[in-house]
């Protein structure tokens, strides 16, 4: 819409949730591609989008948003988790792991990036590379109940593993 004030991205934003929150997903996609339209610096709109295509089924739009969004916001750990999920469950487990990596970089205070690369790891029968991360998730959050229940994943696959991760 032409002349569209300041608050129209926010407003956007919140018509898609109520579609999104009544069951009226196509509506709430389509309201958050005129919103992104309007506001494309938007992240928080673009991870909306991204978020609603992927409850839609709709993988690969969500990730050609985050991708997108990544572009404007390259640092983003956030965006990058959400994009390396995506790319795991299309099955591009390199690009998952590159996501992770990325975002474990850009922004260390995501634990969900250091469990997910370790669970990728773990996966892959990567047990040396699992341990690596949990251990430097370790040291980041010693306190986090998750990095305990990373490490009796690790010790169930590997034997006694959960002290080698210490």
């Amino acid at each position: 819409p032409s002349g569209a004030s300041s608050a129209t991205p926010e407003l956007y934003g919140r018509l898609a949730r109520l579609l999104n929150d009544t069951g009226r997903r196509d509506e709430a996609i389509n309201v958050l591609r005129e919103a992104v339209n309007v506001a494309p610096e938007n992240i928080e709109l673009m991870g909306f989008l991204a978020e609603t295509y992927e409850a839609a089924g709709q993988r690969d739009k969500a990730v050609e948003v985050l991708e997108r969004a990544l572009r404007r916001a390259p640092a983003n750990g956030r965006l990058l988790v959400a994009v390396a999920k995506l790319y795991e469950d299309l099955g591009e487990k390199d690009k998952a792991e590159s996501s992770y990596i990325q975002a474990i970089q850009a922004a260390p205070e995501q634990l969900n990036a250091h469990m997910s690369l370790a669970m990728l790891y773990m996966t892959r029968n990567q047990a040396d590379r699992a341990a690596e991360v949990v251990a430097k998730a370790r040291q980041l959050f010693p306190l986090s109940a998750r990095i305990v229940y990373l490490e009796a994943i690790y010790a169930r696959q590997n034997g006694d593993g959960a002290r080698a991760l210490r």
